[in-house]
């Protein structure tokens, strides 16, 4: 079997350290870890919140401060979101807005706008078509339209071929 010193067993316990960390450091796994805390009678931490302490009165005036977002308060306590929320339950906070920050701080500069204008730029077959159709045109500004593309509503010739298939007109 492993040969483990229960003393340093209980030395990293001490320190709040998981099993799986410990079988790492004594070169074993975190189940025969496990296995020996359980033997030595030592408090599991599979249960325990391994979160920092938060300031009552801290945690009360960073909850209400309407200008950060819940995962500003919980990254200036030095906690989770999930466990802001618990202790949130736990002390009987008031509701909270939900207010989602947008990632883009500042505004782009003139260089910036001109490349991203660059970028959704068309490929010139493209623009030449849709200035052609006169697609996203307002109606003053459409060019003038090629016969091809006009609509008659004449019958053409072969108009008496279609007749019956339009049974509704």
């Amino acid at each position: 079997m492993h040969d483990i010193d229960y003393a340093e067993v209980r030395r990293l316990r001490a320190m709040d350290m998981t099993c799986r960390e410990i079988g790492k450091q004594l070169g074993t796994t975190g189940d025969v870890i496990c296995k020996i805390v359980k033997r030595l009678g030592l408090p599991s931490l599979r249960n325990r919140t391994r979160q920092q302490p938060v300031d009552v009165p801290t945690l009360f005036a960073t909850w209400n401060d309407s200008r950060l977002t819940v995962a500003e308060v919980a990254r200036k306590l030095g906690i989770t979101t999930g466990y802001l929320y618990r202790l949130a339950d736990r002390h009987a906070l008031p509701e909270r807005d939900h207010h989602h920050r947008c990632n883009v701080l500042e505004e782009a500069t003139p260089e910036e706008d001109e490349a991203s204008r660059e970028s959704l730029a068309l490929a010139p077959g493209v623009q030449r078509r849709i200035n052609e159709l006169g697609i996203g045109m307002p109606v003053a500004e459409l060019p003038d339209v090629p016969p091809w593309f006009s609509v008659t509503t004449e019958p053409g010739p072969y108009a008496e071929d279609w007749e019956g298939v339009y049974p509704y007109e």
